[in-house]
């Protein structure tokens, strides 16, 4: 399995590991955010105007939840 986004690749396990919710965004044209709640912060991993592998990496983190 292969993420575009480099950065949500390396983050992959913590996401998962401490079940962080997650939801497409808009922030620099298309994202997925990360809420994390111990923080209460968000995280962006921006795709800019790439919707279709913004979708195709949160389609691959949906089914690894």
């Amino acid at each position: 399995m292969k993420f575009k986004n480099k950065v949500l690749s390396q983050d992959l396990k913590r996401i998962l590991e401490n079940k962080l919710v997650f939801e497409r965004g808009n922030v620099s044209g298309f994202s997925i955010e990360i809420f994390e709640p111990e923080t209460e912060s968000y995280s962006s991993y921006i795709y800019y105007d790439d919707e279709y592998n913004r979708d195709k990496d949160y389609k691959l983190l949906c089914d690894l939840k």
